[in-house]
């Protein structure tokens, strides 16, 4: 499961990446998120990349990978839960 902050930082990157078409800095993910410390940021982001959301091409070159959506959340109606073996809760 993805923790809270790694899903707010996907949710910001992929939110800034529509808007200006260009992936945001680690400065501006930090000041969004109103986080204090740019390892905690670097840390959200490699995880993500890691997991497969997202790719690093550069310092501002940040891309979602296809296919990928913030887990927990449907693009269509917002959040959703999942019941046992797809079955609603």
């Amino acid at each position: 499961m993805m923790e809270a902050r790694d899903r707010a930082v996907l949710e910001f990157i992929t939110k800034y990446a529509k808007r200006t078409d260009v992936g945001p800095s680690i400065r501006e993910i930090m000041d969004a998120l109103k986080e204090r410390s740019e390892r905690t940021v670097n840390l959200s982001v490699k995880r993500l990349e890691a997991d497969g959301h997202i790719r690093r091409m550069g310092p501002r070159k940040i891309i979602m990978l296809p296919n990928q959506s913030v887990p927990g959340k449907c693009p269509h109606c917002g959040y959703v839960e999942a019941g046992e073996n797809g079955q609603p809760g």
